[in-house]
């Protein structure tokens, strides 16, 4: 039997608002968790700030993704954290 594969690309737009959704819906935890298992580099702290609509997770244009400030008030807060460019997982158990 042949087999097939499929691969496809998350957004960062799409991981934000997937997981402000569960946040809304009051599933806040399951939220951070995908926060948590799709980066290594992610901190807790961050993942509640996207949550919570002060941090989003952009597409960088090479494949990586980042955080951004959702205006200006954030920015300063972004800015005093040591944010890299993240490189999502590959795989995802939740």
């Amino acid at each position: 039997m042949q087999s097939e594969s499929i691969s496809f690309t998350i957004s960062g737009s799409f991981l934000t608002n997937l997981c402000r959704q569960l946040n809304a819906e009051g599933n806040r935890e399951k939220a951070l968790k995908i926060l948590d298992e799709s980066f290594d580099e992610i901190s807790i702290e961050q993942a509640e700030l996207i949550c919570d609509g002060k941090l989003s997770i952009i597409d960088s244009g090479d494949g990586m993704l980042e955080l951004a400030a959702e205006n200006e008030e954030y920015k300063g807060l972004l800015e005093s954290m040591n944010v890299q460019k993240m490189k999502p997982l590959d795989a995802w158990d939740f």
